[in-house]
């Protein structure tokens, strides 16, 4: 097994460290950012979207996308009214272009992929956009949205936490991240080391955490997170 590490840095300020293992599907090891918080570690974040399959070497799309807020287009540049959204796989903020007449509901699904055949209610999708971007609706919704993606889309969480008990040494330092359930912590290191978790059911069943709970938990981290890029004035 090769292993590859990669570091770069801006000013000194912000540094990045990412463990890659050839070979291994295993998550070691991500250390960022380290710039205000360093004693915080990896965010959840980030830890999410690379486990997912998210690289800074290649162009990423998301598939669908959840509706946050729909501004009027005020100035009629564009064919349609302004969406913001949170893509599903990826959990990126984008902003796109609905559909003139569609009238689209705060957290509906839609599709934003590539196939435009498929695309019934938004056009196109304009940028990607951050958190410091998004209306104070969209910013109230992004939460609902989120605790929404991953209840549908059970694999996340259980990826997510699969994946961080395997980081042996850091494992519970990470776990610790997650208030509501860190007392629950080597139960749940236990449980992963002795055989992965198949799905959130599997996870109440061996540690006795309600599948609720450790979504909650996971959607208040990502909330102070979100709180704290739009603080530091980071892009995700």
């Amino acid at each position: 097994m090769s292993v590859k590490i990669k570091r770069w840095g801006v000013g000194g300020r912000w540094k990045r460290w990412e463990l890659y293992i050839r070979g291994h599907h295993a998550l070691r090891n991500v250390l960022l950012p380290q710039s205000m918080y360093p004693h915080e570690g990896p965010t959840y974040l980030t830890l999410i979207r690379i486990i997912q399959g998210y690289s800074n070497k290649k162009r990423v799309y998301e598939e669908y996308g959840y509706v946050l807020d729909v501004k009027a287009n005020v100035r009629g540049k564009m064919p349609g009214p302004i969406v913001q959204l949170v893509g599903e796989k990826y959990l990126m903020l984008l902003e796109a272009v609905a559909a003139p007449g569609r009238d689209l509901k705060y957290s509906e699904r839609v599709y934003i992929g590539r196939d435009l055949y498929r695309r019934s209610s938004i056009l196109f999708v304009r940028r990607r956009i951050y958190y410091k971007d998004l209306t104070p609706a969209a910013k109230a919704e992004l939460f609902i949205a989120i605790e929404k993606i991953l209840t549908d889309n059970e694999s996340i969480v259980v990826n997510l936490i699969n994946n961080i008990c395997r980081i042996r040494m850091r494992a519970c330092h990470v776990l610790d991240l997650l208030r509501d359930i860190r007392c629950y912590r080597d139960v749940i290191v236990d449980e992963a080391r002795k055989r992965e978790f198949a799905s959130l059911d599997d996870f109440q069943a061996r540690t006795g955490i309600p599948a609720e709970k450790l979504i909650k938990a996971l959607v208040r981290r990502l909330k102070l997170e979100f709180q704290r890029l739009e603080l530091e004035s980071l892009s995700i």
